[in-house]
């Protein structure tokens, strides 16, 4: 069977694409993509004003909840008056020190603040951790026969606080923890 030749097929013309030179065409697509582009960057700036303007609504709701005038809040804050001013009205996005500070001084959830949602795992990672949490409390039942339910109980809180996540039970890691609450120290004697 001899060998077939693929021929590409020549790149359709745009009408009036013919009486263009390559250099014109060539600029009217930069120009198009330019158009394209200025677009694309216009609905972002827009995401990004709906954002502010949320989180200026968020903090002048969070003023009026604590129940302070402006000033009352400029003060405890550490900041001038007219800044408060700016960033409620969303003249002015709020700095990070003054994120910080409302954070110290009121201890509320930044992520509620900037969302208006309070943040908290999915439920993937919520139902992943009951699955190895389970996983454990058996591993100790087997492991650990003799112990009560608290001390079974305790024993499985402290690895899960000390676990970074893995998917499957350290018997190493159970074990020291096992030691850590059970094993008498023995520098006590």
């Amino acid at each position: 069977m001899p060998e077939q030749q693929f021929r590409f097929k020549k790149p359709r013309k745009l009408p009036g694409q013919d009486k263009l030179s390559d250099e014109q065409w060539a600029e009217l697509a930069d120009q198009h993509f330019a158009e394209t582009l200025a677009e694309d960057s216009m609905d972002i700036g827009k995401t990004e004003r709906q954002d502010e303007l949320r989180l200026s609504e968020n903090l002048k709701s969070l003023r009026l909840r604590l129940g302070l005038r402006q000033s009352e809040m400029a003060d405890r804050l550490g900041v001038a008056l007219r800044s408060l001013q700016m960033y409620e009205t969303g003249e002015r996005p709020p700095t990070s020190d003054f994120l910080s500070s409302l954070y110290v001084s009121f201890g509320i959830d930044l992520h509620k603040l900037f969302t208006g949602a309070p943040y908290g795992p999915s439920q993937d990672w919520k139902t992943a951790f009951s699955r190895l949490t389970l996983k454990v409390a058996r591993h100790v039942a087997e492991a650990y026969p003799d112990l009560t339910t608290e001390e079974a109980d305790a024993l499985v809180t402290l690895y899960m606080g000390r676990s970074e996540g893995e998917t499957d039970v350290d018997g190493a890691s159970l074990m020291l923890c096992y030691d850590a609450l059970f094993k008498p120290d023995e520098s006590e004697d």
